[in-house]
């Protein structure tokens, strides 16, 4: 009979899997996920409401972007990455 895994005693580094990379796999997955679902259900909600000048927001969400919101959205993104796969860079 094996014994049940448990995950650890501190709640800041729980473990449920074989490794420590295994656990911080499904945890990214959970995290973007949870990401992913909550920026779809925003971007559906917001195309709903948005009309600029007649223009649907579809079509102005794809048109091209100022370089300095392009410089805003690199430093945004880089957070981002750092937060998800944070778990990742600890092992």
């Amino acid at each position: 009979m094996t014994t049940p895994m448990l995950p650890t005693d501190d709640p800041r580094h729980p473990a449920f899997l074989d490794s420590p990379v295994q656990d911080a796999l499904v945890n990214i997955c959970i995290e973007l996920a949870a990401e992913l679902w909550v920026t779809r259900s925003r971007l559906r909600r917001l195309e709903q409401l948005v009309r600029v000048d007649g223009v649907a927001a579809t079509e102005l969400i794809e048109s091209e972007e100022d370089p300095s919101e392009q410089s805003k959205r690199a430093e945004e993104r880089d957070l981002f990455a750092r937060r998800i796969f944070g778990g990742i860079a600890a092992l």
